[in-house]
């Protein structure tokens, strides 16, 4: 059964009472032969011989003991540091490896026999600097210090050790200071950290060559993490606003238009929205997305921001509907987008009773400027009509192009027919100043059709078919002029 250096020390102080008590029984003696016997008396003299032995042999004694005490301690710590995994080295004043425990033989490959003195020759290149710094330090002003350095195995590769080396005073040695370290093989940790970092770096590379906003913000909405583009049109830097909070580095307007979703996402919400902003004197749309940062409890601990710039997008799609709805020789509504107007106009209609008229018009001869002049010339005398008809007409009224010479204006706040007669005087007005193109001069005019609806109309193709009756009427009328038809009460 082993024996601790605690039970070594009861032992020692349970065989040092008998011990004392004999001495003190000894040194009885004496003094009682000291002043009791009568000289040369053989008898007291041996007694007093006795006593003085029995004191050395307890004095022997003793001093046994305290050292078996010390040599099963030492044992102890011996067997601690030579079973230990971690390497347990003892250095003296002069460099001198004083003990390295077995284990270097597993951590590095070297056999104790090999390391008796400092090898700062194993010491990775970058690291020996800081090690001898740290060295020098601890001899000249004690403590202790922690050291994370490279050491080279025997077979080449390097192993990463963290070291804890403490100052200690030698009595035999007069007191010159020596180093005791533990070291423990971290590389493991430190693979996995470096990996860690460099996983960090690609991301900070990625993230900072997209053409987006990418930020983390924790729970307490204070930034952690924001990628180069974003400080850029921001107009900050991403490194320094770590740790600030949103409201401190936003402008007021900016963080109360996205605070309803950054309240949301901190409830656990997937926030997906577009937001406006000026940026650089420009106006930029941006379709922003907030996804929560879930702790593995389950709590929101933050949230991932991801957010594009969609400015092209959008004027994109602009151009889209435009294509769509307009037509693009004119700038007009074309077919598709009067179709959806109309009944839109019509469904009014229907809810408040008020009257609709709808202009049909047309350039009188159109065909002919086209055949003997060419399209381009046609062409040319098409967007001056369209553009002359916007002229006259009312913010309310929508005007669209059907299709070749073929116009419409849609009237839908006209109480009487006088209002449309108007409009169809307006125009035919405006369509007989002369046409300038490039060398020619064109003259032009043209014939419309207006169908006035007291009542609801039914259908949108009864408006344009009672609006091309009159139009074929005001041509059968000699062209360059108007025709009303009023549908409840017939035509004239």
């Amino acid at each position: 059964m082993r024996t601790s250096a605690a039970d070594a020390d009861r032992r020692v102080a349970s065989l040092g009472k008998p011990v004392a008590v004999g001495i003190l029984v000894a040194l009885a003696c004496w003094v009682l032969i000291h002043y009791t016997h009568a000289p040369g008396n053989p008898r007291t003299t041996t007694i007093a011989i006795s006593a003085l032995v029995g004191l050395l042999a307890g004095v022997l004694v003793e001093r046994w003991l305290l050292a078996g005490s010390l040599r099963e301690r030492e044992r102890h710590y011996r067997i601690l540091a030579d079973y230990s995994r971690d390497l347990v080295v003892h250095i003296g004043v002069d460099g001198q490896r004083l003990y390295t425990s077995p284990s270097i033989k597993d951590m590095l490959g070297w056999d104790v026999r090999e390391i008796t003195y400092q090898r700062l020759d194993l010491v990775h290149p970058d690291d020996v600097a800081q090690v001898t710094r740290a060295l020098n330090t601890l001899y000249a002003t004690g403590g202790s210090s922690t050291v994370t350095y490279r050491a080279r195995h025997k077979d080449g590769h390097y192993v990463w050790i963290e070291a804890l080396a403490r100052r200690v005073p030698n009595k035999a040695s007069g007191g010159k200071p020596e180093i005791i370290y533990s070291g423990r093989d971290i590389t493991r940790r430190m693979e996995i950290s470096l990996e860690l970092a460099r996983n960090q770096q690609r991301l900070r590379a990625i993230t900072d060559n997209l053409p987006a906003f990418v930020v983390h913000v924790d729970a307490d909405e204070r930034f952690t993490f924001a990628n180069a583009h974003w400080g850029m049109v921001m107009g900050v830097d991403p490194v320094a606003i770590v740790g600030q909070r949103l409201r401190d580095v936003l402008d007021d307007s900016y963080y109360a238009e996205i605070k309803p979703h950054v309240d949301a996402v901190l409830r656990g919400e997937t926030r997906r929205f577009e937001i406006e902003r000026d940026v650089g004197g420009q106006h930029c749309d941006y379709l922003t997305t907030y996804v929560p940062d879930v702790a593995p409890d389950g709590k929101v601990a933050g949230f991932y921001v991801t957010s594009s710039d969609i400015t092209q997008l959008k004027s994109t799609e602009h151009e889209l509907v435009l294509l769509a709805r307009y037509d693009h020789m004119t700038g007009l509504a074309n077919r598709f987008h009067f179709n959806e107007s109309a009944d839109l106009a019509l469904a009014r209609q229907r809810r408040n009773g008020r009257p609709l008229a709808l202009l049909y018009l047309d350039i009188d001869r159109f065909k002919g400027i086209n055949d003997s002049l060419g399209h381009a010339v046609g062409d040319a005398v098409l967007t001056e009509f369209a553009l002359r008809l916007k002229g006259c007409l009312r913010v309310t009224d929508f005007a669209a192009r059907l299709g070749g010479d073929e116009f419409v204006v849609l009237v839908d706040d006209a109480d009487t027919e006088e209002t449309p007669e108007i409009i169809a005087r307006k125009v035919i007005a405006a369509m007989r100043r002369p046409i300038a193109i490039g060398d020619l001069e064109l003259h032009i005019t043209t014939s419309i059709g207006i169908a006035f609806h007291r009542s609801a109309v039914a259908k949108r193709d009864d408006l344009l078919q009672a609006a091309d009756k009159a139009l074929y009427a005001a041509k059968a009328a000699g062209r360059d002029t108007y025709h009303t038809a009023i549908v409840d009460e017939g035509v004239h």
